[in-house]
């Protein structure tokens, strides 16, 4: 049987409605909201269940993504099976990110909601460039939950292109 989408779209010729997903744009063209349709896992005998996500995005003068939060809606209301939490299906629950004189990302904070405690998850990351050129020399990263994450050093070529991505 074949599935059909229906779409809908605003003056603009933007995508605002099908059948998984509603899009919001702000003015400059850009998506501020997203509620999107997931399948989820069931409870009991229900092998799975469709729930919705929403998402929203903030930026800054210069067109750069600055926020972002996600969260699972309300409707239709989910039942989740044991052991199985709502930041398993978002993910993170809210990323910020800020930028360079020059428009590059300079630094990124990811919090992930994890049932049972206190605080969120943390992971705090910075973008390092390379002196006096436009290019990424290394990305470190920290997390509240502990353990180390592996710096990440860029190397490129002449033309410009990635060489190595180690770490």
């Amino acid at each position: 049987t074949p599935l059909y989408d229906e779409r809908e779209y605003n003056t603009a010729g933007q995508l605002i409605h099908s059948n998984l997903f509603d899009l919001t744009w702000d003015v400059a063209g850009r998506v501020t909201a997203i509620a999107q349709s997931h399948m989820f896992p069931g409870v009991g005998s229900a092998p799975s269940q469709s729930g919705m996500v929403s998402s929203s995005f903030n930026y800054n003068a210069a067109g750069g993504l600055t926020a972002s939060a996600h969260a699972l809606m309300n409707q239709p209301s989910l039942t989740l099976p044991a052991g199985f939490t709502p930041s398993d299906v978002v993910g993170f629950s809210s990323m910020g990110y800020s930028y360079d004189y020059s428009a590059n990302r300079s630094s990124a904070v990811f919090n992930r909601d994890v049932s049972g405690s206190a605080t969120p998850t943390k992971i705090t990351r910075t973008y390092n460039m390379f002196n006096g050129a436009n290019r990424l020399a290394s990305v470190t990263s920290t997390s509240t939950a502990g353990g180390s994450i592996p710096t990440k050093n860029y190397q490129y070529d002449a033309s410009g292109s990635v060489t190595s991505a180690a770490g």
